[in-house]
């Protein structure tokens, strides 16, 4: 009976530790990175087969492979962060003023030319049919030998947040008050650049996301309150939701994030109606921005209570998040793989991979 018990006890610990490898990262590579820069920017290709590391500072730029290969790419001028996006195949970025494309295969090829930028942020359509450049034109990528379209911006801020989808694209712009906070938000038709719709918000305007573009409906945030506008019939709907403390919004890919008060949700739109589910009440404190994988299953967020970074990992299934581990080591710079079970972090000019 001992021999029998000690046979079950064996098996026991032996299915344990394979249960925590299983759960446990796995270093593919350790790449050393030439760069000055202290937080490089990370973006994988929308396959999850390149990582783009691109550095401002000293303007260097590298794309690795899955396999670890390093290939160095020069462009005409540094890249900055917020002049680096992704489609559905590509990863787009502006240097100087070429608007170059990394494709799912790795190849680099010029998308376009561009007469002048602001220094924005670049912008693209989900579906990869229109870019916004950084001096407010919307190109048709299909067509990059049409003259591009400019948006009726009136000079520049004071502060301006744009949102993109496939056939719209949106701006907040705060409006200077000496009473009260006023802000006015505007939605354009991709296809034409015409306005389609605009609206006064008053009060103290956090953010705005394109939640449900099939039924016209933006959601925004004042104060410590959720509110929801129909830009085609131009109409502030009643239902709101309320938090009791601020609220910061994510979009990624297909859906809606909220984080508050510690908690975080998923937004949806259906039934006429908001749906805000919690998934997560474990103390989130998101302190940039979180990473998502394309079909919906893994986040990772950077909860870092300082300067120095602590991310977590997380599963998510059913509408709730388990947490698979904590990435206890020093991190500058992260991504999270869309489409496979990856991660990157840089630190100390370290680039180290990760499977999971």
């Amino acid at each position: 009976m001992n021999n029998f018990y000690k046979t079950l006890f064996s098996i026991y610990l032996i299915l344990v530790n394979t249960c925590i490898y299983a759960n446990e990262l796995t270093l593919k590579h350790e790449i050393l990175i030439h760069s000055e820069s202290f937080s490089p920017t990370l973006t994988y290709t929308p396959n999850g087969k390149f990582l783009f590391l691109s550095s401002s500072l000293d303007h260097s730029n590298s794309l690795i492979s899955e396999q670890g290969q390093v290939d160095k790419l020069k462009f005409n001028d540094s890249i900055h962060k917020e002049m680096i996006t992704a489609g559905k195949s590509s990863i787009f970025l502006l240097a100087d003023l070429e608007i170059m494309k990394i494709s799912n295969k790795g190849r680099v090829t010029q998308a376009l030319d561009i007469k002048q930028h602001s220094g924005y942020k670049l912008l693209v359509s989900a579906q990869e049919e229109y870019m916004l450049s950084g001096n407010y034109e919307i190109f048709n990528l299909e067509k990059p030998n049409l003259k591009p379209e400019l948006l009726n911006i009136p000079g520049i801020g004071p502060s301006l947040e744009p949102d993109i989808g496939n056939e719209v694209i949106s701006f907040r712009r705060n409006l200077a008050s000496w009473f009260f906070d006023t802000s006015i938000l505007k939605v354009w038709s991709l296809v034409d650049t015409k306005l389609i719709n605009q609206k006064e918000i008053t009060g103290h305007f956090g953010q705005h996301k394109i939640l449900e573009e099939d039924q016209s409906i933006i959601t925004y945030t004042v104060g410590n309150t959720l509110r929801f506008w129909d830009y085609k019939n131009n109409t502030i709907l009643k239902q709101k939701i309320e938090y009791n403390d601020s609220i910061h919004l994510e979009k990624s890919y297909d859906q809606t994030w909220i984080f508050s008060e510690g908690k975080m949700y998923n937004i949806s739109w259906q039934n006429n109606e908001a749906h805000a589910v919690l998934v997560n009440d474990k103390n989130v404190k998101l302190t940039s921005k979180a990473n998502f994988s394309a079909d919906g299953k893994y986040a990772l967020l950077d909860e870092s209570p300082n300067s120095e970074k602590k991310l977590v990992l997380y599963e998510i299934k059913d509408n709730k998040f388990k947490k698979l581990f904590d990435i206890n080591e020093p991190t500058t710079s992260y991504s999270l793989n869309p489409t496979k079970r990856e991660l990157a972090i840089y630190n100390d000019k370290k680039l180290k991979i990760y499977s999971f």
